[in-house]
């Protein structure tokens, strides 16, 4: 039997209900869900998100992405009204953690880049396998500029090689182009052929 209130003595978990109302004050959490995209069917050359609003300034990126081919490269650029911005204003920045299947570990800078025209992520990834190619949780600062004046992200990143070397570090990056620019989301790419699958998850940080 359903009912809209609660008894003054508690709820009767022996009858069924159905909770049709809001959370809301300060336990409802400081990070809100915006969206999932995922595709584990088909390739993609180019794979845009767009979840970013003035809702927010603050955003978190977390995402599973892999290569239909093997010795790729996956890269990233601003979307600016839907359109991806390839002016050589980028700037980035990765270190990298690694260890060989005969167990010798390394840690050095993985790659950087200085005025190119996208975002390096991950370079050389292995082809479509069971392991994956890259994962990633970045932290997305203002792109739509409510308060700052450029748009910052930077994370961590978990790659397979196309050698089998397994690799994990910190990611910086930025466009340094027009102040006035606003940028609602982000174009995922492979340096040569498609995306093979992909699950990005995006969430707000409340003001």
């Amino acid at each position: 039997m359903p009912f809209t209130t609660l008894k003054p003595n508690g709820i009767d978990l022996s009858q069924d209900f159905a909770f049709t109302g809001t959370v809301t004050g300060d336990n409802a959490g400081d990070w809100v869900k915006i969206n999932t995209t995922q595709n584990y069917s088909s390739g993609t050359a180019n794979l845009d998100i767009s979840p970013f609003t003035t809702d927010y300034i603050t955003y978190k990126m977390i995402g599973s992405v892999r290569a239909e081919s093997g010795g790729v490269d996956l890269r990233m650029r601003y979307l600016d009204g839907g359109t991806a911005l390839t002016d050589s204003y980028y700037a980035y920045h990765a270190d990298r953690h690694q260890i060989t299947t005969s167990g010798v570990t390394t840690h050095a800078i993985n790659h950087s880049g200085f005025h190119t025209d996208h975002i390096l992520l991950a370079n050389n990834l292995t082809a479509n396998n069971n392991h994956g190619n890259v994962q990633f949780e970045f932290l997305c600062f203002d792109p739509m500029k409510v308060v700052n004046t450029y748009f910052h992200m930077h994370g961590f990143i978990r790659s397979r090689r196309d050698d089998s070397v397994l690799k994990g570090g910190t990611f910086t990056g930025h466009f340094n182009g027009n102040t006035s620019d606003t940028y609602e989301g982000i174009r995922f790419y492979m340096s040569s052929g498609n995306i093979e699958d992909y699950t990005i998850t995006t969430y707000g940080l409340v003001k």
